[in-house]
């Protein structure tokens, strides 16, 4: 399952390290093999909680830095074994034999593109460091949850949305939460929505 986290903000008092691990901590179920904090630039701190399941080896502990580059990511590639080799053919090399360093490999030599490529189910945030930009993605399906807000000051990404309360006031959408129980379900924009206010949850795909 695995839980992921990351803030990023230009405001140094934003990356409190104390703070975001506390913060980390309220999803400590999705992952309770491990849990590490990385602050991967001056702006960004990338948080992970750790579920073993492919590779074991610490090596494989997100987040996980590959040429300069950082990931966080929650899910599974289902074709990773193929597209390893692929890489490979590309002159990129793992120390790992899960699909973590497969997915960064990937970003790192396609970009957004990679995704093209990618069978899987999946929430990620991978920060490439030539480009200085983000990418945070969701698969198709949106079967990963994966939820976010941001304001003039700071941009927070994280697999619960208890995570992201460490930082907002927890204000409840009354609307969402009154058609979710009638309807029993999330229709047309709302899919875009969680119960919080100013809480979004990233479209599928």
């Amino acid at each position: 399952m695995c839980g992921i986290l990351g803030i990023i903000s230009e405001n140094q008092s934003n990356l409190n390290k104390e703070v975001f691990s506390r913060a980390l901590e309220k999803s400590k179920h999705r992952g309770p093999d491990g849990s590490l904090v990385e602050k991967i630039n001056e702006n960004a701190l990338f948080g992970f909680n750790w579920l073993s399941i492919q590779d074991l080896k610490i090596e494989a502990m997100q987040p996980f830095h590959y040429r300069e580059n950082w990931l966080v990511f929650n899910g599974e590639i289902y074709n990773f074994v193929e597209l390893r080799e692929d890489l490979k053919k590309e002159g990129y090399e793992f120390k790992t034999t899960g699909d973590t360093e497969v997915l960064i490999a990937g970003l790192t030599h396609k970009g957004i593109d990679f995704l093209q490529d990618i069978n899987g189910i999946y929430g990620f945030c991978f920060y490439d460091s030539k480009n200085e930009e983000y990418i945070v993605a969701r698969d198709r399906v949106g079967v990963k949850p994966l939820f976010y807000y941001h304001d003039t000051e700071k941009f927070i990404f994280s697999s619960e949305v208890a995570s992201i309360l460490a930082y907002v006031p927890a204000q409840l959408d009354y609307s969402m939460l009154h058609t979710h129980v009638f309807l029993d379900r999330f229709v047309g924009s709302q899919k875009s929505k969680s119960f919080f206010k100013n809480i979004q949850s990233l479209e599928p795909g």
